[in-house]
């Protein structure tokens, strides 16, 4: 019975990540060993692009060869495909990563294994909003000295003198207020499925000479103040393989509890151990970890954040009672990941290698060796001592959350974080909240909703393929948990032969479903004029 219900619950698993990845489309191009040239018979599977607006390329290796000839070998690799494309359709929007041979498909235990390891994987949209352009703004500093930084939106940012160790950086800033930049994003107002309204939301990175680089010392970004309100946090956004992002309120790392000690074997380190407990949404899993990672590495501490915040339901019948060992290297990449189900590719052992390298960042902070993270799963009630630690823990979370919360200078409010990446200035939005909003329209199209009163921003969270009114294939999307009886804007593209056509209408979120689209042929330059011409 219990094989029967894993095999249920991986089947959901799959529908989930389908129906959340509504436009999101894969395929995969094969190298032959050592080489980086596309072969005649892969580059046929590139054919299928050509209807895309959004390319995300992964490339990978087997494990032939030292770390850092793969990761060069793997950016060769991305490097042939993202030419490829961009001669197919410059207009493409493409972003690249690569990953050497860390993230396998299988142990590497053969040439026929390794042959699929040769890869570079391509996940795509066919999405024409996704195809606008916002520009980032560059700033070059001497960070030997106090800097404020001023966007052309409004956003500034503080940077206190040494926060970048002294040297010249470059800072690298994208705004996004406006629907149009905010749509091209493919940015949605969500934290953990509750909704939030936004004051503003920025990309920043920083790099000197050519290097990223964080901040040692606290930044402060502040955002035009056009909403009165005082109930503003600081989040910051994590994405999933699907391109959508979830707003997660910025924590610091929260120190293990005291009265909690490792058991079982430990593996020998030059570093101290250390365990922390976490709940799940539902508190029905927790996870215990060991590590000997840097305890003050925000990656760890996200990490563990994505642990808890990521939906998991669907993995809860695999993830009881499993475990998990997580290989660092000493430059911080993540050279592997093994569970305790022995065997390999089942169902089980699918869920949680998919389950923990979603939650897993790109790579950790360098640290003085070789480091490890072992994870335990266990549900609530299994040991007093862990539902004790889980009470302790949310005690610190609600600490956090005030930590996050936003302070006020005349027309800005004010973050402060030595964080970068996506940061959004947001408040939860409450009262009446609608469990689900439908709209029916053409099975290729893609829906966005805009709340008229709030600056929120909603995606579909899944979508189910119906027969619709004239008995045409349609899909009807559904929008969850979101305020009810509230004006609201729909704007939905698609794309016919080539033909871009948009349509944009106002209702209600009272009316139950939404069938009425009138949709126009429109140009590129025309969606990016409508955009503009949208005022939220």
């Amino acid at each position: 019975m219990k094989s029967i219900i894993k095999k249920v619950l991986f089947t959901l698993l799959l529908l989930n990540a389908v129906c959340h990845a509504a436009q999101v489309k894969t395929v995969v191009v094969y190298f032959d060993k050592d080489k980086a040239y596309i072969s005649n018979g892969e580059v046929q599977k590139l054919a299928c692009l050509r209807s895309a607006d959004y390319v995300l390329l992964k490339g990978h290796t087997d494990n032939d060869g030292s770390d850092n000839y793969n990761i060069g070998l793997s950016k060769k690799r991305v490097d042939a495909v993202k030419a490829f494309v961009q001669n197919m359709d410059k207009g493409i929007k493409i972003e690249t990563d690569y990953f050497g041979e860390r993230h396998p498909v299988n142990h590497n235990a053969d040439e026929k294994e390794k042959t699929l390891n040769r890869r570079v994987e391509i996940t795509y949209v066919s999405d024409p909003l996704m195809r606008l352009k916002v520009p980032a703004q560059t700033f070059e500093i001497d960070n030997s000295k106090e800097q404020v930084i001023t966007c052309r939106q409004g956003t500034q940012v503080h940077i206190p003198a040494g926060a970048f160790g002294n040297k010249r950086v470059t800072i690298n800033i994208s705004e996004y207020y406006q629907p149009g930049e905010i749509f091209a994003a493919n940015l949605t107002t969500h934290c953990n499925k509750a909704p939030i309204e936004t004051a503003g939301m920025i990309n920043i990175t920083a790099e000197s000479n050519g290097t990223p680089v964080e901040s040692s010392k606290a930044l402060e970004y502040k955002f035009p103040r056009k909403n009165k309100s005082t109930d503003f946090k600081f989040f910051e956004g994590v994405w999933d393989s699907s391109f959508n992002i979830n707003w997660v309120l910025n924590k610091p790392a929260q120190p293990a509890p005291a009265n909690l000690k490792p058991t079982g074997p430990v593996q020998e380190s030059n570093s101290l151990t250390s365990e922390i407990v976490e709940p799940s949404d539902s508190d029905y899993i927790l996870y215990k970890a060991r590590y000997t990672a840097n305890l003050s590495d925000k990656a760890v501490a996200r990490f563990f954040e994505q642990l808890v915040s990521i939906d998991r339901t669907l993995y809860d019948g695999c993830l009881q009672n499993a475990s998990a060992d997580i290989s660092i290297s000493s430059d911080g990449r993540i050279t592997g990941v093994k569970d305790n189900y022995t065997n390999q590719k089942t169902e089980c052992d699918v869920a949680v290698q998919r389950y923990i390298w979603t939650c897993l960042p790109k790579r950790f902070s360098p640290y003085t060796s070789d480091t490890y993270i072992h994870l335990d799963f266990y549900t609530t009630g299994s040991d007093t001592t862990y539902n004790n630690a889980v009470s302790a823990l949310y005690a610190s979370n609600a600490a956090a959350m005030r930590e996050a919360q936003a302070k006020y200078e005349g027309d800005n409010i004010v973050l402060t974080s030595t964080n970068l990446g996506w940061i959004n200035c947001d408040r939860f939005l409450t009262g009446t909240k609608i469990a689900r909003y439908t709209v029916e329209t053409d099975p290729d199209a893609s829906v966005r909703l805009v709340m008229k009163k709030y600056k929120s921003f909603f995606g579909t969270q899944y979508f189910v393929d119906i027969k619709g009114r004239d008995k045409a294939p349609a899909r009807r999307f559904c929008f969850e948990n979101i305020p009810g009886d509230e004006d609201i804007v729909l704007i939905s593209t698609k794309k016919v032969d080539g033909q871009i056509y948009l349509a944009i209408e106002s209702t209600k979120t009272s009316q139950a479903t939404f069938t009425k689209f009138n949709y126009k042929a429109v140009t590129q330059d025309e969606l990016a004029t409508a955009m503009k011409d949208l005022k939220i």
